[in-house]
Parts: C-alpha cells; sequence; structure tokens
C-alpha cells in the first residue's frame, strides 16, 4: 500500500507540473523549457517536436546545425522544415530520428549536419530508442523518479526570484575550454565503419522514396582545424570527406578555410557559429543543392 501511494504521488507530482512537457500545454513553457533543457535536453527537443504542427521536411543534426534557418527553406520555395538538431546529439541519434519519423509518415526532403567530430566510433551513444519508449507509452514518464527531480527542480525554479541570465564568462577562457573538448573529441579517433554502412542505407531508402537528400558538413573555426592536424588526423579527415561524397547526395561542406570560419567575432566558440548573416549563407548553400538534386532527379 505504501508503495502504490509513493506512485500516485510521484504520478500526480509529475503530471501537474509535467516537466517535459508531454502534454503539450502552453502552462509555465518558458520555465519548462528552460529547466527540461538543463535535465534532458534532447528529450525536451522530441517531445516538442511531437506536438508541432506535421512537417514533410527535416534537418538533422547537432548544436551545429541548430542555428540553419528553416524560414529560409520556405521563402526559397522549399516548403516547411523542422529543425531537429539536438544539442550534444550523436550521429546515431540521428539515424535512429530519421527511421523513427520515417517510420511515422512521408518524408519529403532531409539535411543530415555530419561533421568530422562527429564521425566516429568514440561517440557512439543512443538515447531515442528510449526517448521514443516514453512517447510510446507516457506512464513510464509520469512515475520516473528522474521526471519527479526535473518536477522539483521546476518548481525551484518558479519560486525563485530568478534576475536576467548573462553569460559573464571570457571568452578566452570559453574558447580554450572549446578547444579542450575538441582535443577529448579526437583523441583515439576511430572511423565509424558501421556508420558509413547506415547512411548509405539512409541514402538508398532516399532514392526508393523519393527523398531528396543533402549532406551538410557544418563549419568549424579554423583554431579546430588546426587541432585535427596536431592529433596526426588529416588521412582520417580526407577519408571522411571523400566517405560523405561517396555516400552520392550534393555535399555542402563549409568546413574549410574561408571567411566564416577565419573570423572568430562570428563565433561564440570555436565548435559554435553564433553569426545570423553567416547561418544565412550556409541556409542559402543548402537551398541551391536541393535545387540541384531536384533538377536532377525525376520525381
Amino acid at each position: 500500500m505504501l508503495a502504490g501511494g509513493v506512485v500516485l504521488s510521484v504520478f500526480t507530482l509529475n503530471y501537474f507540473f509535467d516537466p517535459f512537457n508531454f502534454r503539450g500545454t502552453n502552462d509555465i513553457l518558458a520555465e519548462k523549457k528552460m529547466v527540461g533543457n538543463i535535465m534532458n535536453g534532447k528529450l525536451f527537443s522530441i517531445v516538442e517536436f511531437n506536438h508541432s504542427p506535421p512537417v514533410r521536411n527535416f534537418i538533422f543534426g547537432d548544436s551545429r546545425s541548430g542555428g540553419l534557418n528553416v524560414d529560409t527553406f520556405k521563402n526559397e520555395g522549399m516548403g516547411n522544415f523542422y529543425n531537429l538538431s539536438l544539442g550534444g546529439g550523436t550521429l546515431y541519434e540521428e539515424r535512429d530520428l530519421f527511421w523513427w519519423i520515417a517510420s511515422r509518415q512521408r518524408i519529403d526532403s532531409v539535411v543530415f549536419s555530419i561533421s568530422f567530430l562527429a564521425y566516429t566510433k568514440r561517440y557512439s551513444s543512443n538515447i531515442i530508442p528510449e526517448m521514443v519508449q516514453l512517447l510510446n507509452e507516457p506512464s513510464k514518464y509520469y512515475t520516473s523518479m528522474f521526471t519527479a527531480k526535473s518536477s522539483f527542480q521546476l518548481i525551484r525554479l518558479l519560486l525563485e526570484d530568478r534576475p536576467a541570465e548573462t553569460n559573464l564568462e571570457d571568452k578566452d577562457k570559453l574558447w580554450n575550454r572549446a578547444l579542450s573538448t575538441a582535443d577529448t573529441m579526437l583523441y583515439g579517433y576511430e572511423r565509424p565503419n558501421d556508420l558509413y554502412r547506415e547512411f548509405a542505407r539512409i541514402v538508398a531508402y532516399c532514392r526508393e522514396h523519393n527523398i531528396a537528400i543533402v549532406l551538410f558538413i557544418p563549419p568549424v573555426h579554423v583554431d579546430v582545424q588546426k587541432r585535427i592536424e596536431k592529433h596526426n588526423l588529416l588521412r582520417e579527415y580526407n577519408i571522411f570527406k571523400n566517405d560523405m561524397i561517396n555516400l552520392g547526395p550534393e555535399v555542402v561542406d563549409f568546413d574549410t578555410v574561408n571567411n566564416i570560419t577565419e573570423d572568430r567575432n562570428k563565433w561564440a566558440d570555436p565548435q559554435h557559429l553564433a553569426d545570423d548573416k553567416s547561418f544565412q549563407i550556409l541556409t542559402h548553400a543548402i537551398v541551391s543543392a536541393f535545387k540541384k538534386t531536384k533538377g536532377n532527379t525525376t520525381h
């Protein structure tokens, strides 16, 4: 009886506060988003997508592609896009997100953002199956102690008199920390042969089902590019670029030395672009690749 009372209390707490907005309400949405992104940003993003108006065009990526402008696609006659780039996401998660959505609906166009830093067997984590299971069995979400912990975080946030947040961290310190993160990601690099086969399978599926597909290699600042050379990975880096070309779709590659990657003022840190005009350039290049693809394809 005691255990049943605890479960009921946890369910009631989580259902009322619903920190990841499973019920899709607009109540305290900004606060839920703040807590959700801290506790599990991937889950919050997937639930948010699950409640969004239906679209047939998608961007799959991580935080490097989060700034791609969906309005530009629409203005260029490409239709409505949904940017499902997950902060901290892996290519294994991009793969599973694609198959999950393809199992639910028709897809017309997809962008896969694939960076060299992510194209490695070292980063194979994948929480998408767990997230999909929660969506299919919401009782597990409402009775979860993790959800309860998130609910208490939301309560705390609602009770606090919070001043407007400002990022006061010195940019040089932030920059060097991001370079250290890049070093960690590059250490022990191993080409993900399984991922190459999986993306080849996705490309074949897209061709079979008349889905336009573009591969996007996002930019990183030249300081990160130099780290690749420092780790003696230029050969592996070139193999990665060839893998993207050999997959077959149009490739939009901004991981080169160019006006964007050389200008430090355009970056929040060396892995994350923070300049709207630059993101517009990237988005327009992807749109052009789609138009080239569709011009060469008979539907």
